[in-house]
């Protein structure tokens, strides 16, 4: 643990030594007095220094809470063999006990996560497909309605035969009668 503590040091102190060369910073002004000896620290080197403890906290709370963290969802094995059930009993996606007890034990799930992961899936994934069916369809059924009540909504295009020519002298006579 020390081995890994002494690696993190050094890299900070790295950083640290980076970031005052990119600053321009030296441990001496320019008439060569020491500006530690001093006491003096420039304010760059304090806005610094903060920025970086403040980073280093953030690693550092970064590194101890990712292992003690909790798995968000299932394990994706799992997931996989729920919702292929899930699909292949489209028209009916409610798994009966047995059914449960079945893909609790191919998903190394209990049956209540089973089951709540059913009932999620349900509204998450399946509700959603089949509205969007529903619409699909209905918006289908108006139009091929409408295509039948009225067919002046139907955009055609003329056929050359059907076109009359008119004649210049045709349009006159009717516009001065």
């Amino acid at each position: 643990m020390s081995r890994h503590f002494r690696c993190l040091k050094d890299g900070l102190v790295g950083q640290i030594q980076a970031m005052s060369q990119a600053l321009g910073e030296r441990d001496e002004d320019n008439r060569g007095v020491s500006i530690a000896a001093r006491g003096e620290t420039p304010r760059l080197r304090l806005l610094d220094q903060a920025l970086r403890q403040q980073k280093s906290y953030r690693q550092m709370s970064l590194v101890e809470a990712h292992p003690w963290r909790p798995q968000r969802g299932l394990p994706e094995r799992a997931v996989t063999a729920l919702r292929a059930w899930l699909f292949e009993h489209f028209l009916h996606p409610y798994p009966s006990d047995v059914d449960k007890h079945i893909l609790a034990r191919q998903s190394g799930l209990s049956r209540s996560q089973v089951s709540n992961w059913f009932i999620n899936a349900r509204v998450r994934l399946w509700k959603p497909m089949i509205e969007e069916m529903y619409c699909e369809e209905t918006r289908g059924g108006e139009e091929q309605q409408m295509d039948i009540i009225n067919p002046m909504f139907v955009d055609t295009k003329p056929d050359p035969d059907q076109i009359i020519q008119v004649e210049p002298e045709s349009l006159s006579s009717i516009v001065t009668k």
